[in-house]
């Protein structure tokens, strides 16, 4: 019997792990950035389309990150500039279930990043409530990335 003849638990082969291809993967990427109009959804900031390719000037961030188990869901998605990713991604800000800048800590602003008195500020989310951030995601980013300290 070889590998392929396998059989694991009550007589059904082990499940292989879902994968998406490259082409799916830049599919979902334009997506998300359609979505978000090709904005930051932190700054606000507008970038041209340029007929629908990826920029290099917006990043696609997971919310709740894939190597922590989070899905290729549209809800765990964010349009950011790369320095408000790379921000968010550290956990330098979160947001609550609506989309409002949560600062954990002793984070004083985020005026590094262009935004003033952001505490509070709702990001710049798509229209469509389909393609905004799931409060799940959200959670898991404030309890495991920001370790946000709930009042």
């Amino acid at each position: 019997m070889g590998d392929d003849d396998r059989f694991d638990g009550f007589g059904e082969r082990a499940k292989t792990p879902f994968l998406v291809s490259s082409d799916a993967r830049v599919d979902f990427y334009r997506l998300a950035l359609a979505a978000y109009d090709y904005r930051c959804a932190l700054t606000g900031t507008r970038f041209d389309a340029q007929g629908g390719l990826l920029l290099d000037q917006l990043h696609v961030v997971f919310i709740q990150p894939r190597e922590l188990g989070g899905p290729l869901d549209i809800g765990n998605l964010l349009v950011f500039t790369p320095a408000a990713g790379n921000a968010f991604r550290n956990g330098a800000f979160t947001l609550d279930d609506d989309g409002r800048i949560l600062l954990p800590g002793k984070s004083a602003d985020l005026q590094w990043l262009g935004v003033e008195n952001a505490a509070g500020q709702t990001l710049f989310l798509p229209a469509d409530p389909l393609f905004r951030p799931a409060a799940r995601y959200l959670q898991f980013h404030r309890l495991v990335i920001a370790i946000y300290d709930q009042p």
